[in-house]
């Protein structure tokens, strides 16, 4: 049918004093139009696709999604990536905030506790050798 378009417009004449017809002139600059879809069109990326071995097949144009499409949903699928990650390191930073309040009660604990046998021993420490004094308290006491 395109080829018929352009004999049908090549067949039209603008006059007897020319040497060309509007018709050709219309059908260069369809076969033109033409030669610029399809470069569009390889450029889109949306006239060909590849099989599994790597083999390239032409495809109506159009028929699939083009470059564009392909990089837009790309993007899409990594801003959520992205959106997860950083609710994730949200997540971990509460979580590690939240134990290291946790370690300081804890400390601040450790160094009130008296540890004694005869209520006359008080013990005080860093947090890990509070932590150490207690275990051997509770371990003596229920050995007791």
């Amino acid at each position: 049918m395109s080829d018929d378009l352009e004999k049908r417009l090549r067949g039209l004449s603008r006059g007897e004093h020319s040497d060309h017809t509007i018709g050709e002139e219309a059908a260069d600059e369809l076969a033109r139009l033409r030669a610029e879809n399809a470069r569009l069109h390889t450029r889109l990326e949306d006239n060909f696709c590849f099989d599994a071995k790597g083999n390239r097949n032409d495809v109506e144009p159009g028929s699939i999604p083009d470059g564009i499409e392909c990089r837009d949903e790309t993007i899409r699928v990594q801003d959520a990536e992205i959106a997860a990650l950083r609710h994730d390191i949200e997540r971990q930073v509460k979580a590690a905030s939240d134990l290291a309040g946790e370690c300081e009660r804890l400390r601040r604990a450790l160094r009130r506790i008296a540890i004694t046998d005869d209520a006359d021993c008080l013990i005080v420490g860093d947090a890990r050798s509070m932590t150490l004094i207690a275990r051997a308290a509770l371990k003596e006491g229920a050995a007791k």
